[in-house]
């Protein structure tokens, strides 16, 4: 080490980042150590900490995962013991697999009794190396106050037409996942509008139940109504734009490929190298009124069939003008680049070969096969657009009248009964006789969960449950004490702290440099608080900011929402090391835990699911 040093002739000020593995310690601590494999951000640390020298290792954390082989291997690893070989299956999060590892992945399968004596290898690392004790903390008082919040009917419409427009648009759970490529369509940017900057579905509703406009452009949430009424119109006017021209695309590729293969027209086999005729099978589809897998009503089926007539119409005036789209395909010569009329650059063709080889023949039919896969997920998704638009504008226009709506397949037009519409959703129909969808359970929902305008008093102007936690924020810190809130997601976050400065009451935040940060909780930690110093502090719910930090001095957690967790074990770790901030040795004062959940939202499903308790 000292020749090292000794041959090293930089400045050493220079260094951003101690080079700590040239040392030898005689101990290494690392705190909360879990947090090292949770987060993917944290790879190069965890690398870093597993390379350094020492006599002695501790880990310490209050929620060490240990759910599975892997969980131990992570801790046995990081103490430099070697466990036995990893398991053979390959994980999708592992991108530097390499081919052949895939492969013997995919050859090689492990035995029961392989993996039972793997876990006995685990119990036994466990036994000889890990030691638990047991926080007796029984004697602080803990008081945990459950706050149910309703929606007022502005409100509860907004949070039933996004859940309704991510069912329509089938983005469920892992479906709804952001797109990670770098290239996006129209309809990829239209998904994304609807997220509105979430990483899923469950993530864009949690955001819902808190507040109607994360991006505060909307006074009221009437107004939000409006605007969101407006927005989908226009995303779903873009919908039937987009379908409209990838059909003509579609159509005029036909055409040229019947130019040379005229017995390929309707080709139904797929024997012998052939490529099946799918846009005639489409447009087969669509007179059938079947276009729409899983089943659409009357009013979609017309709207498919006029976008499909308009666009053959279209491909007859102007036939060489959607040649762009398959002119690489087809070996097409081309020129300058044209606007198309969005404003994009497209290659304009100029010159079709008349001949075209076998090879070239038929990448133009499996292209446009592959074509027909986009041309009927944008009528599923022109589909679903149209049922939540439809849907959301029913609602309001329940909320607005509060009249009884009328069965629309029964011609004396008599008054819907839940009754009625719950024993249809039993054998999966829909009331409407030409509608093919399967409609579930979970689509019927009461009127008097939808309130209506009047009825109610408004939720203010960032919403009721913010409102709601604000109010009591404000009698806390009136009362002398001191608050932690709790917030997943960071737009969110930033979206409480300025509805508490909003209302007068001064936030800290735990971010930027270390030494910020440190700041900050020093500033929390004092005995007797300044009378100028913030009395708030907030934190992200699932990061190390939450874990490991005495803060005694604050004796109220506020959890905005219930926590997004990838499993049980998961979301009763990170609550465990949020309420551990305040409940912990030190504690003079009783702890106050305050959970806020809307009612009939997936607040209260994801607390029954992790805990069992069914808020509503």
């Amino acid at each position: 080490m000292n020749r090292g040093l000794h041959s090293f002739n930089g400045d050493i000020g220079k260094i951003k980042t101690p080079p700590l593995e040239m040392f030898f310690f005689n101990r290494i601590v690392v705190d909360e150590f879990h947090y090292l494999a949770d987060k993917a951000n944290r790879a190069r640390v965890f690398t870093c900490v597993k390379g350094l020298n020492s006599s002695f290792r501790w880990f310490l954390s209050g929620t060490p995962h240990h759910a599975s082989f892997d969980d131990v291997q992570t801790l046995s690893n990081l103490l430099g013991v070697h466990l036995g070989v990893n398991d053979a299956a390959i994980s999708k999060k592992d991108k530097e697999t390499t081919t052949m590892e895939k492969l013997s992945s995919l050859l090689e399968a492990r035995s029961p009794q392989w993996h039972e004596r793997r876990h006995g290898v685990a119990q036994s690392f466990l036994d000889r190396f890990v030691r638990q004790n047991i926080a007796e903390i029984d004697e602080i008082k803990c008081e945990e106050h459950i706050v149910k919040v309703s929606l007022p009917p502005q409100e509860r419409g907004i949070y039933l037409e996004i859940a309704t427009a991510l069912q329509s648009l089938e983005m469920n759970g892992k479906r709804a996942m952001k797109s990670k490529k770098t290239t996006k369509g129209d309809r990829a940017e239209r998904l994304a509008e609807v997220l509105e900057g979430s990483q899923s579905a469950e993530e864009a509703l949690l955001k819902k139940t808190c507040t109607f406009d994360l991006s505060s452009e909307s006074i009221t949430a009437l107004k939000a109504c409006e605007r969101i009424i407006e927005t989908r119109e226009a995303q779903k006017l873009q919908c039937e734009e987009d379908l409209k021209n990838n059909c003509i695309s579609a159509l005029r590729q036909r055409l040229r490929i019947l130019d040379h293969h005229p017995q390929w027209k309707g080709m139904k086999q797929t024997e012998k190298g052939e490529v099946q005729d799918r846009l005639a099978l489409f447009v087969d589809d669509v007179a059938k009124n079947q276009s729409i897998a899983g089943g659409a009503d009357e009013e979609i089926h017309v709207a498919i069939k006029k976008i499909l007539d308009s666009a053959q119409e279209e491909v007859k005036k102007v036939p060489k003008k959607y040649d762009s789209y398959y002119a690489e395909v087809n070996g097409d010569t081309t020129s300058d680049e044209d606007d198309d009329e969005k404003g994009k650059k497209r290659k304009r063709s100029t010159e079709t070969p008349k001949n075209v080889s076998k090879e070239t023949l038929y990448a133009m039919k499996f292209a446009l096969r592959e074509h027909m896969h986009g041309i009927r997920t944008l009528g599923k998704e022109l589909c679903g657009r149209t049922r939540s638009l439809r849907y959301f504008k029913s609602v309001r226009d329940f909320q607005l009248s509060h009249t009884d709506l009328k069965c629309p397949s029964c011609s004396n037009g008599k008054t819907l009964r839940r009754e009625e519409l719950v024993d249809q959703a039993d054998k999966e129909r829909c009331i409407h006789k030409t509608c093919q969808a399967p409609v579930k359970f979970t689509n019927v929902v009461k009127a008097t969960e939808l309130g209506a305008d009047g009825d109610h008093d408004e939720g203010g102007k960032h919403g009721a449950k913010l409102s709601q936690i604000v109010s009591n924020i404000k009698r806390v810190v009136d009362n002398g004490d001191r608050v932690l809130v709790f917030v997943q997601f960071q737009d969110l976050k930033q979206k409480v702290a300025e509805v508490l400065e909003e209302n007068g009451l001064k936030t800290l935040q735990v971010k930027g440099t270390v030494l910020t940060q440190i700041k900050a909780l020093d500033v929390m930690q004092k005995e007797v608080p300044g009378p100028k110093d913030p009395r708030i502090l907030l934190l992200t719910m699932d990061d190390e900011s939450s874990a490991g930090v005495n803060l005694t001095t604050c004796n109220h957690a506020f959890f905005v929402h219930p926590l997004l967790a990838n499993t049980k074990q998961q979301y009763h770790a990170y609550e465990t090391q949020a309420i551990g901030r305040v409940r912990r040795f030190g504690q003079n004062k009783t702890v106050h835990i305050w959970r806020y959940f809307a009612v009939d939202t997936i607040d209260t499903e994801i607390f029954k699911e992790r805990t069992g308790q069914d808020v509503n």
